[in-house]
């Protein structure tokens, strides 16, 4: 797939945006879906996740790390499937 000047200008400029985003420890959430990986099997493991979360002992980062998995969780109800090349999604408690 060859992709227009327009679009690797776009690319390179969100890549910049996502390279000045920090975060501290477990609150920054990467998650990478392939493109044959059910949503469906991906939130409920983030679900899980999120349960586990519940034993941090520290108040401040449990809260951090469960708004983190409650954000990607709520933008994967925006995605029915993920696409030919799959999804990545970032996500953090913090702005």
């Amino acid at each position: 797939m060859e992709f227009t000047a327009q679009e690797k200008y776009e690319f390179k400029r969100l890549l910049d945006g996502l390279r000045s985003k920090t975060g501290q420890g477990t609150e920054l959430i990467s998650l990478y879906i392939p493109p044959d990986k059910q949503i469906y099997d991906v939130t409920s493991q983030l679900r899980e996740e999120y349960g586990q979360a519940a034993n941090i002992k520290s108040r401040v980062t449990r809260l951090s790390v469960q708004g983190s998995l409650e954000s990607a969780m709520s933008r994967l109800k925006l995605i029915p499937k993920p696409p030919a090349n799959g999804v990545v999604i970032f996500s953090s408690n913090r702005h």
